[in-house]
């Protein structure tokens, strides 16, 4: 027999068993029909994981090239099945004079190449909490030339030399990655090193979010 405001995302019921270790069938299976008591529980990094999430970070050095400058993307696969939220972007200007660095952002249905950079980097992106289990979803290469077709300037910001920059500074300003999606770092000037860190974390897609 269905259940009045019967509570369909299952991840949330799992994490209530497993945070608060509670035995037995789903803790909160339906929403209350009036007004009621809640008990609101800090819930920080330390319980992505419980929450059904999967944190990954990744730092990436792409070395000078003659006249070109340089790019790093993260890309959502259209049937990744998965959600993606980057919670972190940081760029370092490393060379002896300034240099802008932009951040762009894209969907297929606006146009965006589905070429990647020709460098691969998802082998050196570790695991955020050794308590999840597999690879990331994302994409993540890096090479020449910077530019991607399609894609929009979403943020930039322009350094002198040796300094670094954060893109994100809260929680509001974390960017979500649905499949075919991506977000894109380049700089600007050409023949030189750039490095950009990230951090991101990915769920399964609920059912209410594939339509």
């Amino acid at each position: 027999m269905a259940i009045y405001n019967e509570i369909q995302t299952g991840r949330l019921n799992r994490f209530l068993q497993k945070y608060l270790g509670i035995k037995g069938g789903p803790p909160a299976p339906q929403l209350q029909a009036d007004i009621g008591t809640t008990l609101n529980l800090f819930s920080g990094v330390e319980n992505r994981n419980l929450e059904g999430w999967n944190r990954y970070g990744l730092n990436v050095n792409v070395p000078a090239t003659a006249a070109q400058t340089n790019g790093v993307r993260l890309r959502n696969p259209p049937a990744s099945g998965v959600i993606a939220v980057v919670e972190l972007i940081i760029v370092t200007n490393n060379s002896a004079g300034t240099d802008s660095y932009l951040i762009d952002y894209g969907f297929i249905a606006q146009g965006f190449t589905g070429v990647d950079y020709g460098t691969s980097q998802n082998a050196n992106a570790p695991s955020l909490d050794p308590r999840q289990s597999g690879r990331p979803a994302l994409v993540c290469t890096s090479g020449t030339p910077g530019a991607i077709a399609g894609n929009a300037v979403l943020m930039e910001a322009v350094l002198g030399a040796n300094q670094n920059f954060s893109f994100i500074g809260t929680e509001d300003q974390q960017i979500a990655v649905p499949p075919s999606a991506d977000i894109a770092f380049r700089n600007s000037v050409v023949n030189v090193t750039s490095i950009v860190s990230w951090i991101w974390r990915e769920r399964p897609l609920e059912d209410s979010e594939k339509t």
